[in-house]
């Protein structure tokens, strides 16, 4: 029996036809990794420094991260699950308060709000698959301490009405950037990338099919 990796489209070696290879699917993939020799040396030296998780490439990488973006901070976490949980915490979010996000997202983004005893509340979404500017207004209570958008695919929420919203009922804004590392949004401070820019606290993640 061969199995499929759903996110690259390829077989393991040891279940497809030796003539197939890793830049040569038979058919189109979902999201296909650009893996080239400088990827592959740099695995082997990280595996050869002694550090898995932690260390000096975990830094190496949150430095360059934070230029890339132009962020005050950021911190490499194990998950995108971990990212959003922590940036809850560390906002106060807990019981008896409730977040506005989206239903059209990976489970964690609600699993985060609920693992802090808060309640989610779910806003529709518009055409592009995006959470809803103006579902949003209609969902913020007295409640309501903050708003957690997920820009979807690449496309960015409409941020300029959300940030706008959250200054207006003094919420915090957590952006789920993990589909959206480095997209620009409209003119506001059009370089360098600034997905999350104005946001309290944003994350992505780095996987083939989201980067």
């Amino acid at each position: 029996m061969a199995f499929t990796d759903i996110t690259t489209g390829i077989t393991p070696a040891t279940t497809r036809n030796p003539s197939d290879t890793l830049n040569t699917p038979s058919y189109i993939p979902f999201g296909l990794p650009e893996i080239g020799e400088e990827e592959i040396n740099e695995v082997a030296a990280t595996l050869r420094s002694g550090w898995l998780t932690i260390g000096e490439r975990t830094a190496q990488f949150e430095r360059e991260f934070q230029a890339y973006v132009g962020s005050s901070r950021v911190l490499a976490v194990s998950s995108g699950t971990a990212a959003l949980h922590l940036s809850l915490a560390a906002l106060g979010i807990g019981p008896g308060d409730e977040v506005i996000t989206t239903p059209l997202t990976f489970c964690s983004t609600v699993h985060a709000i609920l693992h802090l005893g808060a309640t989610p509340v779910l806003a529709d979404v518009g055409p592009d698959g995006n959470i809803d500017s103006h579902s949003i207004a209609e969902r913020i209570t007295s409640r309501t301490r903050g708003i957690l958008p997920v820009h979807l695919g690449g496309l960015s929420c409409d941020m300029e009405t959300i940030w706008a919203l959250a200054g207006r009922y003094n919420l915090v804004v957590v952006e789920d950037a993990a589909h959206a590392a480095g997209h620009e949004i409209g003119a506001i401070m059009s370089a360098p990338p600034n997905c999350g820019r104005e946001a309290t606290l944003w994350h992505s993640v780095f996987t083939p099919l989201r980067t």
